[in-house]
């Protein structure tokens, strides 16, 4: 189950009003391919995409898949000599008397992570710096 779960192809996405801001509005994980799914179909049918000229290059998902490939080959080659440990060697049975739900605290950021997961991170702002149109000045608003 471990190596399902490292070999899983997330990223790690935050949604941002603005980049300088420290807290996010969305944080949640995608699968690429999904995005890239969506993209295609958007692109296909959507007539505001098309006079836009908004167009998905796909070169990047191949880059992208081979960096994850070589991300889970050199984590394997990191965690390889963890496997072969007992895992009833680290097995204490004081951590196993800890009750649930005590040790929790209100404290604790929600999206707290480890400095070395945070640059695996990527931070959007959507619509960062703007003002939100009227709909009467939008020229596009049928097309939503």
């Amino acid at each position: 189950v471990t190596n399902t779960v490292t070999t899983l192809p997330t990223i790690k996405v935050q949604l941002k009003r603005r980049l300088q801001y420290k807290s996010s509005a969305l944080s949640l994980n995608i699968r690429p391919n999904k995005v890239m799914q969506a993209g295609a179909w958007l692109v296909n049918t959507s007539t505001l995409y098309q006079e836009q000229g908004i167009t998905l290059d796909e070169n990047w998902m191949t880059s992208v898949q081979s960096e994850m490939a070589t991300d889970i080959h050199s984590n394997r080659n990191t965690n390889g000599s963890d496997d072969q440990t007992d895992p009833d060697d680290d097995w204490s049975e004081d951590e196993a008397e800890i009750p649930a739900g005590v040790t929790d605290s209100m404290l604790t950021s929600p999206d707290f992570v480890d400095d070395s997961e945070r640059h695996e991170i990527y931070n959007f702002a959507p619509a960062g710096g703007n003002r939100p149109l009227s709909i009467f000045r939008d020229q596009y608003y049928r097309n939503q």
